[in-house]
C-alpha cells in the first residue's frame, strides 16, 4: 500500500497506514475479505473542526514531503491523464428533464426542480472545463506523488493537535495542484508550511481551475446519476 511505502521508506509520519502482521503483511485474507489493521487515532476531520493557521501549516509541511517523495521511492504507478470520466453521465443529467422516467421518487422530482434551472449554467461549466482539459494536456507540468483527495474529511486533526491524512484509496502522480485544490480558501498559511520544504510554491492557477470543475461537476454527476439514472427506491 501506497501509505505504507511513504511511511516506511520515505519516512512521513502522520499518515493513517496498515501495520504489518508478524509475517510482515499489510492485509490478510479472511472468507472474501481484505482485512487491514490501523492505529486508533482519537479526533475530529477538518469537516468537523476548523484547522487553526498552525495545523494548516503543519498540513502544508506534510503536503510538500508527500510530493517529494518521488526522489526516495519514485513515481506512483498510476498518473494522471486529465481524463473527464463522468462526463457521459454529467450530459445525460443534464439532457431534458423529460427523458427521465415519469415515475420519479419524491428525490428525483426534487433533483430535476433543482437542476433545471441551472442545466444552461453546469452545461457551460462542462464546456469550460473541456477547454481546460485541452489547455493543460498541452503544458510542460511537474508531476509529483500526490494523495489525490485530501479533502476535509480526510484530514484528521488528533486530539494532541497533530494532523492526520486518512483515506489513501486513490494516490496518483499528478501537478501538486491536485492536492492544492482543496485549500484554496487557506492558501495563505498551508503554503507558508509547503515552502520550507518545497521550492517550487508556484500555483499555476489554469491547472488549479481545471481540478475546481473537475471536483464540482464530478460531484453532481456522482450523485445526480445515483438519484436520476438508477432504479433506487425512495429509501
Amino acid at each position: 500500500m501506497f501509505a505504507d511505502v511513504l511511511f516506511a521508506r520515505a519516512g512521513i509520519v502522520n499518515i493513517a497506514h496498515p501495520i504489518p502482521t508478524s509475517n510482515g503483511q499489510m492485509r490478510i485474507q479472511i472468507r472474501d475479505f481484505q482485512i487491514a489493521l490501523f492505529d486508533w487515532i482519537p479526533g475530529r476531520t477538518a469537516q468537523e473542526h476548523k484547522l487553526t493557521d498552525t495545523q494548516l501549516e503543519r498540513l502544508g509541511e506534510f503536503l510538500a514531503k508527500i510530493h517529494q517523495s518521488k526522489t526516495i521511492i519514485g513515481e506512483y504507478s498510476v498518473r494522471e491523464n486529465f481524463a473527464i470520466p463522468f462526463k457521459d453521465r454529467l450530459v445525460a443529467i443534464l439532457s431534458d428533464m423529460s427523458e427521465i422516467a415519469g415515475d420519479s421518487t419524491k428525490y428525483k422530482t426534487k433533483l430535476e426542480l433543482f437542476i433545471e434551472p441551472h442545466r444552461q449554467k453546469f452545461t457551460r461549466e462542462l464546456e469550460t472545463l473541456d477547454k481546460l482539459q485541452r489547455q493543460v494536456k498541452t503544458m510542460n507540468l511537474e508531476f509529483v506523488n500526490c494523495h489525490g483527495e485530501p479533502s476535509p474529511g480526510n484530514i484528521l486533526s488528533s486530539n494532541d493537535g497533530q494532523i492526520h491524512l486518512l483515506d489513501w484509496d486513490e494516490p496518483i502522480f499528478a501537478p501538486k495542484e491536485k492536492d492544492l485544490l482543496f485549500f484554496k480558501d487557506n492558501v495563505e498559511p498551508v503554503m507558508k508550511g509547503y515552502s520550507l520544504f518545497s521550492s517550487d510554491t508556484v500555483i499555476d492557477q489554469d491547472v488549479l481551475e481545471f481540478y475546481g470543475h473537475l471536483w464540482n461537476l464530478g460531484e453532481i454527476a456522482y450523485y445526480g446519476s445515483k438519484l436520476l439514472l438508477e432504479n433506487h427506491s425512495d429509501a
